[in-house]
């Protein structure tokens, strides 16, 4: 830690700060877009699997690492860049970064909104047209998060989001529209 403000996993030229998306064994986008970022895969065998309409912009901020991607006939990869494995430095800053999810279940009813300042999860779900806002927490640990369609997941604050299992964003679903600094951990 130099402590300049930044945290060192942002700082080196490849870092963590360049993921929109980055997990252990596999991202699956499906009827969604990811407009600019890297989605990543750091296990030797992982992939990234696009379909259904999911797809990943042409911009030049946007790359894919991941050993094996996978692409149906609706799905597209306009990255510019590809790789087929992540940079070993982003792997030591992972190191610390497993989730240690609660047994507490949240579920936001349909056409609902809830906002919860509780840090520890078993599974949260929030239902279609439904609003989850998380207020106070800068560090969440959840065993999975589902959004139904038109779901949405707001962010009052930067958080570090830690996910044991599953993240699974449905249709027309929204993630991080106020643009805080959200990391994911899957």
């Amino acid at each position: 830690m130099n402590e300049d403000g930044i945290g060192d996993a942002c700082e080196s030229e490849e870092s963590l700060c360049d993921y929109v998306l980055f997990a252990k064994e596999e991202i699956k986008i499906k009827k969604s877009e990811v407009h600019s970022g890297g989605v990543g895969v750091y296990d030797d065998d992982g992939k990234v699997v696009m379909e259904e309409d999911g797809h990943i912009d042409n911009v030049a901020e946007s790359f894919v690492i991941a050993e094996d991607i996978e692409i149906d006939n609706d799905g597209s990869i306009l990255a510019p860049k590809t790789y087929d494995s992540a940079p070993e430095n982003l792997l030591d800053a992972l190191l610390f970064q497993y989730a240690n999810p609660g047994n507490t279940d949240l579920t936001v009813s349909n056409n609902s909104t809830a906002t919860s300042s509780a840090t520890s999860f078993d599974k949260i779900e929030v239902k279609k047209d439904a609003t989850l806002v998380f207020s106070g927490q800068v560090e969440i640990d959840i065993k999975e998060l589902k959004v139904e369609e038109g779901g949405k997941l707001k962010f009052n604050q930067t958080t570090t989001l830690r996910i044991e299992k599953e993240l699974e964003l449905k249709k027309n679903s929204t993630f991080n529209a106020e643009g805080e600094i959200v990391i994911v951990f899957l």
